[in-house]
């Protein structure tokens, strides 16, 4: 087995390029909490809000009478006709 026909070796006293250089670390992620406690250490909730008071109960709303089944397609009304 030969080389492959499309390698050439490296000329003498060639050099390969430089590396680019490394990327910057990323920005520390932004979120609506915060960061981790140390070690060891004890978590510090917030204040809870104090919640609204609860609207005052409804009387109980009459419904209307149901009117009689008038029939149509299906349903209750059409089989004894």
């Amino acid at each position: 087995m030969g080389a492959s026909p499309c390698y050439s070796p490296p000329l003498p006293g060639a050099r390969s390029a430089p590396a680019p250089p490394p990327e910057p670390p990323l920005p520390p992620l932004l979120l609506p909490f915060p960061p981790p406690p140390p070690p060891g250490g004890r978590v510090r909730l917030p204040p809870l809000l104090p919640l609204p008071p609860l609207p005052p109960e409804l009387p109980p709303f009459p419904l209307p009478p149901l009117p009689p089944p008038t029939g149509g397609v299906g349903g209750a009304g059409t089989a004894l006709r």
